[in-house]
């Protein structure tokens, strides 16, 4: 039934669980391999004694990491199912209102400095160089109801070194760093030779 397909994502954990499981999926997708290229559910530390659990930690080339926290609410469902209703502005407000809650909670998390404290405690050689920080949501079509629900999101976002990405934002976040740690080893070799 129509039940057990929308009922784990209209509750916030089955949201959530929706959206952890759509991110493993992703990553698999862009030919990354648990366990070597990326991890999930990875526990660490913070300075405040706090565990901390990102959703997947992934290793990218010339030190750098991202930490990606999947993000989901119930009101992505609702706003679709009310679009063009009377009932859809209250809809997009109860969106805006709970991915604000999960921007303050994001970014109340040191996530960087827990992973770099658990790679040092694990005898790691180099220390990372960069850690981003992104907010997975489920698609692309729930970056624009996020935008359309709160237009300033982004722009909160990014104020806290937030990245908000769907699939498609994910892969030119993770290509684009790829390409430019081909770039740096690329200019390394080439200054070798001079």
């Amino acid at each position: 039934p129509v039940e057990t397909v929308l009922g784990p994502p209209s509750s916030p954990g089955g949201a959530r669980q929706v959206a952890e499981i759509g991110l493993e999926n992703t990553l698999e997708a862009f030919g990354l391999q648990p366990g070597r290229d990326f991890i999930m559910q990875h526990s660490s530390m913070g300075e405040d004694g706090s565990r901390l659990r990102p959703d997947a930690v992934v290793f990218l080339p010339g030190d750098a990491g991202l930490v990606i926290d999947s993000k989901a609410s119930k009101f992505f469902l609702e706003v679709a199912a009310v679009e063009g209703t009377e009932e859809e502005e209250a809809a997009y407000a109860g969106l805006a209102r709970t991915m604000a809650q999960h921007l303050r909670d994001l970014s109340n998390k040191d996530y960087a400095g827990a992973i770099r404290e658990t790679y040092r405690a694990a005898g790691r050689g180099h220390e990372f160089r960069k850690i981003t920080t992104a907010m997975y949501l489920p698609s692309e079509a729930a970056i624009e109801r996020l935008d359309k629900a709160d237009p300033e999101f982004a722009r909160r976002a990014g104020a806290n070194h937030i990245i908000p990405v769907g699939p498609s934002g994910l892969r030119g976040l993770i290509a684009g760093t790829l390409a430019s740690a081909a770039l740096l080893a690329f200019s390394l070799f080439c200054a070798s030779w001079l």
